[in-house]
């Protein structure tokens, strides 16, 4: 039904009770105006459409080349939802009515990403649990910014660049210590530091082993990719 289908739940059940754990969010990304459809979820499953669905992103989208790019995510420690608008390189920042999951643009979003897309044509993204940054990904770069806890607004903080291309998928641990991102024949692994910086690890990025290629990336519950 959609080029791209991404549920996406909070990670720590505990402590987004009050958040997104009852809202489904799926980005319509495609070659036009991009756009988010929200879900509430009963206690069976069962998804319905919530008032005002779907809700503009502002920014365009694009036909993304590579299976596992990151579009969308959420930060429950904030109310914030994240979506990566690849055919004008932006990144729209919505707020999260914890009652009813309907979406609104902070003010100023969308923001520049900054960044140029690689074969994969698509710019992923990931969160920190804290809710202080955000990472964006794309043609040998990844991008952080500050999230400001008041607004929600973007800011650029820092950027690492030179890194092996294409990029694909990208995900935070869930201690926010560790950031990893494929490159389809490796993966890169950086440690996130207090100001949002990232430091590569020893040895990384690493090769791939066995066939086929590296899409999505995951960690486990105690950081270990």
């Amino acid at each position: 039904l959609w080029p791209l289908l991404l549920c996406v739940f909070a990670l720590l059940w505990p402590l987004a009770l009050q958040a997104q754990t009852n809202f489904v969010y799926v980005t319509n990304s495609t070659g036009t105006a991009n756009t988010v459809e929200a879900f509430s979820v009963d206690h069976a499953g069962l998804l319905t459409p919530v008032a005002g669905s779907p809700f503009s992103t502002g920014g365009t989208g694009a036909t993304v080349l590579c299976s596992a790019i990151d579009r969308i995510t959420v930060n429950a420690a904030r109310n914030l939802l994240f979506v990566s608008n690849a055919g004008n390189q932006t990144i729209s920042v919505m707020h999260i009515d914890p009652a009813t999951g309907v979406l609104t643009a902070v003010a100023g979003s969308p923001f520049a990403s900054g960044l140029t897309l690689d074969s994969c044509a698509g710019i992923s993204l990931a969160a920190t649990p804290d809710g202080n940054f955000l990472m964006a990904s794309s043609n040998g770069t990844i991008a952080t910014f500050a999230i400001n806890p008041t607004t929600g607004a973007l800011s650029p903080a820092s950027s690492v660049t030179g890194l092996p291309v294409p990029m694909v998928g990208m995900k935070i641990s869930g201690n926010g210590q560790l950031l990893a991102v494929s490159h389809e024949s490796s993966v890169s692994v950086f440690t996130i530091n207090v100001d949002g910086s990232l430091t590569a690890v020893a040895g990384s990025p690493f090769a791939k082993t066995g066939t086929g290629l590296v899409g999505a990336v995951e960690f486990n519950c105690d950081g270990t990719l």
